[in-house]
């Protein structure tokens, strides 16, 4: 599908009256891109590591799923998180089931989240635990060596 393409749909697209140039307002391109996000992808599986993860009082949970190399934001509305079998928490690697939407007024895309299953520790979390490991290890014998001398 082409973005720019609006020939099935009700758009108010000026021309400039001098080289006919098409000048597109930033709502527009958000919709189309929002229309091709949602029809494009539908409802997905996607496994990612949770970060900054927050709890509102409202019940709704926000979050990053990220990777080695990307993240997306998620939201999972508290209709769907209350039949959580686990409390989510940073460095979690997690199975989502979902679907892409997109926030118009902000431009943003994020995976809403129906479903999710913790499938164990994050590749991050992991090696920042690791990395952390290390760091107590050598604490320890740095300390050790101080007190012997």
């Amino acid at each position: 599908m082409d973005l720019f393409d609006f020939t099935n749909q009700n758009q108010n697209i000026e021309e400039d009256s001098n080289d006919g140039k098409k000048i597109y307002s930033v709502t527009e391109i958000n919709n189309n891109i929002k229309n091709i996000l949602e029809e494009s992808f539908g409802t997905i599986w996607l496994s990612g590591e949770i970060s900054g993860f927050k709890h509102y009082s409202s019940g709704h949970m926000y979050f990053t799923l990220k990777d080695e190399n990307s993240q997306i934001s998620a939201v999972m509305f508290a209709g769907y998180n209350q039949k959580l079998k686990f409390t989510p928490k940073d460095g979690m690697q997690v199975l989502v089931y979902g679907k892409i939407t997109s926030y118009i007024n902000r431009g943003s895309y994020q995976i809403q989240v129906f479903h999710a299953q913790e499938t164990g520790l994050g590749t991050l979390q992991e090696a920042f635990e690791k990395l952390k490991g290390c760091l107590m290890l050598h604490i320890k014998k740095k300390f050790l060596i101080s007190s012997i001398k």
